[in-house]
Formats: C-alpha cells, sequence, structure tokens
C-alpha cells in the first residue's frame, strides 16, 4: 500500500523523491510516546518495478521504527522547517492500517490527506480522509479511483516496471490522447511539412483575414529591456 501511494505521489507532484507518514505500531501498553507518526522519505528510480519499490518501502519502514523516538520537532529545525504548524509539516499526504495502527495517532499529525485501510477476511476496505478546505471532493474521488487501479495493475506481477502500471482509466486516456488534441481545424496531408505552408494556406482561402496573431507581453519586454539597459551601463 505505501509502495503504490508514494508512485501515486511521485506522478501528481512530478518528483521522484516523496515523503510519506504513517503511524507507529500500536504499542502492548497506553501510554504518551515521543513520536505517532513517522515520515517516510521514498526514492523512484527509472526503471524501477514494483519489486524493487517495495523492498526500498519496506526498508525504509524498518529503518524509521527502529529511529522512531528522534524528536520530530528537532527534526523539522534541522531541516529548517518554520516554526508555524502549517508549515512544519514533514508530509502532507500519509497512509494507516487500522490493525496495525491507532487512528488517534495519524489524526493528530499535521497533514492534509489521509489514506485509511480497514482489512478484512476477503477484502480490504478503504476511506480517504482530506482537509476539505483545500481539496474539492470530485478531484479525490478521481485519485482514490486511480489508487485502486495502480494497485490492481502493481500487485499483477511484482516484475512489472512502475512506468507500465496503470493509472488512468480508458475513458481518461481517449480524453487526453484523442479529445484534448480534437481541433476544428484539419490540415492537409500535403501541407504536414512545416506550419510555414499551414499559415499560406489559410492565408490564401481567407486573404482579408488575420492568418497569424502575435501577442506580446509589453510589461515583459519592458522589464527585459531595462534590466539589459542596467546590464550595459
Amino acid at each position: 500500500l505505501l509502495a503504490h501511494l508514494a508512485l501515486l505521489q511521485s506522478l501528481y507532484s512530478n518528483h521522484s523523491r516523496v515523503v510519506l507518514g504513517t503511524p507507529i505500531y500500536k504499542q502492548e501498553m497506553e501510554g504518551e510516546y515521543i513520536n505517532t507518526v513517522l515520515p517516510l522519505i521514498i526514492n523512484l528510480k527509472p526503471g524501477m518495478t514494483t519489486k524493487a519499490l517495495v523492498s526500498q518501502v519496506r526498508q525504509t519502514l524498518l529503518e524509521a521504527v527502529e529511529h522512531q523516538n528522534f524528536p520530530m520537532d528537532h527534526l523539522a529545525q534541522l531541516l529548517g522547517r518554520s516554526s508555524r504548524p502549517d508549515e512544519r509539516a514533514l508530509f502532507a499526504t500519509s497512509l494507516l492500517v487500522d490493525t496495525l495502527h491507532h487512528e488517534k495517532d495519524i489524526l493528530a499529525a499535521d497533514h492534509q490527506v489521509c489514506f485509511l485501510f480497514s482489512p478484512r477476511q476477503d477484502e480490504i476496505i478503504g476511506r480517504l480522509r482530506f482537509d476539505n478546505s483545500k481539496y474539492r471532493i470530485e478531484a479525490m474521488t478521481d485519485l482514490s479511483d486511480r489508487f485502486k487501479r495502480m494497485l490492481t495493475s502493481g500487485i499483477r506481477d511484482l516484475d512489472t516496471c512502475l512506468s507500465d502500471i496503470e493509472c488512468l482509466s480508458s475513458a481518461e486516456k481517449h480524453q487526453l490522447l484523442v479529445e484534448f488534441n480534437r481541433s476544428p481545424f484539419q490540415i492537409e496531408p500535403s501541407l504536414e511539412t512545416g506550419i510555414h505552408h499551414v499559415i499560406g494556406n489559410q492565408a490564401e482561402k481567407t486573404p482579408q483575414q488575420t492568418a497569424i496573431q502575435i501577442v506580446y507581453d509589453m510589461q515583459t519586454i519592458g522589464d527585459e529591456l531595462e534590466s539589459q539597459q542596467k546590464g550595459a551601463d
């Protein structure tokens, strides 16, 4: 679960290094603990397989548990985090399995999205908790659907390359590849040699109309000229 959530966050953020939060394991004795949530740094590499990612996440989790008594507030200071609670968080997304973790531990942490799972005899029930002041329910529903799709695709074969794991539905693929590229302007095969032929052909068809329009950002041009002038001085 953590491995596929790391992949999902990597795709959404376009970063190969992500940080996830997960609570410490349930303790035999109730008490006050230095930390109740652990941040996990996960690195996704080109050509990596599901098996390799799962192995890395397992090792990272073991090391985090081994050092779980290191004060997170001190770690935030070492990393140069702000003293403000909303800027001190070490992660934005977390994952909890209720047979391993206490839900109360994750609720006290500073983060925005939490995936909660409840294993049953023949299924795993998932819930998604999020800050509705920052995220729309439609967007989070899409996020949840993509996570389920990635899990189904990824666990089918652990030797699957991460880049081959399905994230988008067939409808989303069609929208990206077909609908978003559909244009009322049809280019004849003979004109596919260059954009200048397309512009010339359009100018011949409608000589009284504007064939191409170039819009300049005068503020940007002015700033660039001023910068160049200062450099010359």
